[in-house]
């Protein structure tokens, strides 16, 4: 199971329906452990002729527990929809130090 850790970056990653592309109004929501919803966050189309009609925010969450993510795109009439949900906890010193010579925590 991947483990994600608070303070780091999480790529967060929204496929338009049909690959659509230059969509300018794709937003992130993210609703954190304690139940608050924070955003909208932009996210911004990748650049590369493969990824076309993929979206990406960069998320780092402040708090550990589950956070659930969900996009909406008000020019294709899309709300809120639930896209994938994380679980994020507080890494460990040795794991962070491992990882920047092995690339793996323990």
């Amino acid at each position: 199971m991947a483990s994600f850790f608070i303070n780091e970056n999480y790529p967060v990653y929204y496929s338009s329906r049909d690959r659509v592309t230059g969509l300018t109004d794709v937003y992130l929501r993210v609703v954190k452990p304690n139940g608050s919803a924070i955003g909208p966050f932009l996210m911004t189309e990748l650049p590369g002729i493969n990824e076309k009609g993929i979206y990406k925010y960069d998320y780092v969450p402040a708090e550990e527990g589950e956070h659930l993510f969900s996009v909406s795109v008000p020019s294709m009439n899309y709300k809120d929809k639930a896209i994938k949900s994380a679980t994020f906890e507080l890494r460990q010193v040795l794991d962070s130090l491992l990882d920047r010579f092995t690339g793996e925590g323990i």
